[in-house]
């Protein structure tokens, strides 16, 4: 396929339009110099004519015919009647041309000689005709015209030169631009400098240098997922391998049960932490995999979350409901607010103690959407509610077998949702997590950060 250059498009542009400019003007220019040259000539005719007004001439000024040169300057013959309409002279007459029957002022003769252009006046009695032929008078005129025309279709292709130039020069600097991307390095993701940029290309390169950052941000968001992959899967692989060590050498079926069962439950921390890890990798990311925004039902999400959920919680005999006083709809992307959710309801009923209670609670508060999280666990004191939502971050003390990475991934999607989180005192001493979203009517997407508290 053939590329198209901006730059080769505008210098064929400007040079149809300086020609198509360059041939309107000669036309228009062309045809006024004919008419100012037949006004010229007509105040050359009439001039002569004035000028004859009691000149002094007899008979014997007329001359022959045969006598007189063909090619006189302009070809222009002239005749003078006396009072009583004897011609009392004349110039080169030839036949065909009036003699007392004229009109005074301009008049235009059809003659067995050609067309001619005539001038007329009368001055004490006598009557002046002047006369021109029209082909001699269009020969002069059109030579008038191609001598003004000249100047037009010579200047035509500096013209175009001077434009190629132009376009050439404004362009340079997307030519700089250009030469700077192809040395850069392929990690180098630094924004691209506008200070020298057109007014017009602004909106293309700040565009441009936004895309950079999404670049960046993405592969930083890889390379924090390869090393916080690296450091939290070494410590579960090495253990899980002592285990398969372990159960090979097992005396008993008893004992390799046990194992088994060791191994298995590693297994699932193991996945349940690289599905996480994908998870924030992907919310830090935002592009490309998230699915659109829709309008969707927030009590709906949080009774499926629960419903999944609600094996485990039996298992260890924890109350976990929803409450949602009505049905509320918010616009935001479906798959991470059922993501956040479902992080949520895993800390509460991991934490929680057996026969302990988690609550989900829909409502609004302050005439905006809200979901809520409580349980009576051990809570987490004020002076680390800021620091649990760092990733790995885990309170000293802690029991359960989490990764630290759950909060993590709550606070980065409450921060691409444009919600807020706050973290308060629960039931009995548990811990509540209030997430509050932004106005159901309006895009979830915000670039403001996400308030924690």
């Amino acid at each position: 396929m053939t590329r198209r250059s901006l730059k080769t498009r505008l210098v064929v542009l400007l040079s149809v339009v300086i020609m198509a400019i360059a041939v309107v003007q000669a036309a228009v220019s062309y045809r006024t110099a004919r008419e100012e040259a037949n006004e010229l000539l007509d105040l050359y005719i009439r001039g002569i004519a004035l000028s004859l007004r009691g000149s002094v001439v007899d008979a014997a000024a007329i001359v022959d015919p045969s006598a007189q040169d063909s090619e006189a300057e302009f070809n222009v013959v002239v005749q003078i009647w006396d009072e009583v309409g004897r011609r009392v002279y004349r110039s080169q007459p030839p036949e065909g041309l009036p003699t007392l029957a004229f009109s005074e002022g301009y008049s235009t003769v059809d003659t067995s000689e050609g067309h001619w252009r005539v001038f007329a006046t009368q001055s004490s009695g006598r009557r002046i005709q002047v006369a021109q032929r029209m082909d001699a008078r269009r020969d002069m005129a059109t030579g008038m015209a191609i001598r003004a025309l000249w100047p037009i279709l010579g200047f035509a292709p500096l013209l175009i030169v001077a434009a190629a130039w132009v376009v050439g020069f404004t362009l340079r600097p997307v030519d700089q631009t250009r030469r700077t991307l192809a040395e850069r390095e392929a990690s180098d993701l630094r924004p691209l400098p506008l200070d020298k940029m057109p007014a017009e290309l602004h909106p293309l390169m700040r565009e441009f240098n936004a895309l950079l950052a999404r670049v960046s941000t993405l592969m930083e968001a890889q390379r924090r997922f390869v090393a916080d992959a690296s450091h939290e899967l070494r410590s579960p692989l090495t253990a899980m391998k002592l285990q398969v060590r372990a159960v090979r050498l097992a005396m008993s079926d008893e004992t390799r049960l046990v194992l088994l069962e060791r191994l298995e439950a590693g297994l699932d921390r193991g996945q349940r932490l690289v599905e996480q890890l994908l998870v924030l990798a992907r919310e830090e990311c935002g592009v490309g995999i998230h699915d659109r925004e829709s309008s969707m039902s927030l009590d709906d999400i949080a009774r499926e979350v629960v419903a999944e959920h609600a094996p485990r919680a039996m298992q260890r005999s924890i109350d976990l409901g929803v409450v949602a006083p009505r049905r509320m709809s918010i616009s935001a992307d479906q798959s991470s607010v059922r993501s956040l959710l479902h992080n949520l309801v895993d800390n509460a009923v991991k934490y929680s103690p057996r026969g302990g209670t988690v609550d989900v609670r829909v409502d609004w508060i302050d005439s905006k959407p809200c979901l809520i999280v409580s349980d009576n666990g051990p809570g987490i004191p004020e002076s680390e509610r800021a620091r649990v939502f760092d990733r790995f971050y885990r309170i000293a003390g802690s029991e359960g077998s989490g990764s630290g990475i759950g909060l993590a991934i709550v606070a980065q999607i409450a921060m691409r949702l444009g919600a807020t989180v706050r973290l308060t005192d629960g039931q009995s001493g548990g811990l509540s997590v209030e997430v509050r979203f932004a106005d159901p009517g309006s895009s979830s997407v915000s670039h403001s950060r996400t308030a924690i508290e």
